[in-house]
């Protein structure tokens, strides 16, 4: 499995680590997130950034004025305040809630990443845009978006972890290892994505399938409900015409 790109590893790794490290990770976090954001607890800091996971504004509202979460701009801005930030603010599921709270469904997923699809649908916006923010500029109106900071996001930003990923391995010249940021909040969603699976799970079939016309409800019933096994039922979605006009 790969290692977390930002020196994140699972919170029982503190066991195994030195008294010294234990301290310089506890300072890394403290000084690496501030006074305020350093007193939540990982999950709650992750709930914060990325509000209630709501369904979107899809596009009706300003996106300075985005009411969930903090957003692709403010998520870009602490990815290059620290370190520890840095692997806050580029975990997935902030770009996700951030992707889908901006753009709503007007997007396609771009790269292996919700960041590097929010990063095109931005990109893709401000094309589409450079239009009408000049003629909104010539007639001295107001900003790109309805923003009153003028501008879209940070976009380039949030390709830096991409490119320029920190990792937990040794120093660079004379500077120290930096310490792990022991996280599970953080880890294990990483290690969701990049955790190899065997072949031979996927290589058997141990699930029944049943064409929906081989199985009526009275057969549902008694061979798979009433007994709690579960079956695969094909081809109930064929006669959709979403399905057949593709």
């Amino acid at each position: 499995m790969q290692s977390h790109p930002h020196g994140v590893l699972p919170s029982g790794n503190r066991y195994l680590a030195s008294p010294e490290e234990l301290v310089r990770s506890a300072q890394d976090r403290a000084q690496g997130l501030g006074p305020f954001f350093s007193r939540l607890s990982d999950e709650l800091l992750l709930r914060v950034l990325s509000g209630d996971g709501g369904g979107g504004r899809g596009g009706d509202r300003p996106a300075c004025f985005e009411d969930e979460g903090v957003g692709g701009k403010a998520l870009s801005a602490l990815a290059c305040s620290s370190r520890v930030f840095r692997a806050f603010a580029c975990h997935e599921d902030l770009w996700k809630a951030a992707t889908l709270n901006r753009f709503g469904g007007d997007f396609t997923f771009a790269g292996a990443s919700w960041r590097a699809t929010y990063g095109a649908a931005a990109a893709a916006a401000a094309a589409n845009l450079q239009g009408v923010t000049k003629q909104t500029n010539d007639a001295g109106g107001a900003s790109l978006d309805g923003c009153p900071d003028g501008g879209l996001p940070l976009e380039d930003a949030c390709q830096l972890s991409a490119s320029q990923p920190i990792s937990s391995g040794g120093g660079n010249g004379n500077l120290p290892r930096p310490p792990p940021v022991y996280s599970d909040a953080l880890y294990y969603r990483h290690m969701s994505a990049t955790l190899p699976l065997d072949p031979a799970w996927l290589s058997v079939d141990t699930i029944p399938r049943r064409h929906h016309t081989q199985l009526s409800p009275a057969a549902f019933i008694a061979e798979f409900e009433s007994a709690n096994v579960p079956v695969v039922i094909s081809g109930g979605c064929a006669h959709w015409p979403a399905l057949r006009d593709v």
